[in-house]
């Protein structure tokens, strides 16, 4: 599996490429992780959507809180199963 993070400034927003390379011989999906953001600056996310072809037309919403750890803000969620490929949008 790889994360990748983008950051979107003028929106706001930060994406989470999250991309399942065990795919042979069968599409295993991952289990269901703790993601943590670090943040930087005075943006907060208060909320967080799934994005993901496995999902079609679907975007679910996730809920993001926001922790303390090792003395910086952090938005963490509970991300679900992926098969292949899902985006998480922080908002």
């Amino acid at each position: 599996m790889e994360i990748h993070l983008h950051q979107v400034p003028k929106a706001g927003r930060i994406l989470v490429h999250v991309v399942n390379y065990n795919v042979q011989p069968s599409m295993t999906p991952t289990a269901p992780m703790e993601l943590a953001v670090r943040l930087y600056g005075d943006k907060r996310p208060t909320a967080a959507k799934l994005i993901s072809p496995e999902l079609g037309a679907e975007v679910k919403s996730i809920d993001v809180k926001i922790e303390q750890r090792h003395g910086a803000p952090y938005a963490v969620i509970a991300l679900p199963p992926v098969r292949v490929y899902a985006i998480v949008a922080l908002d």
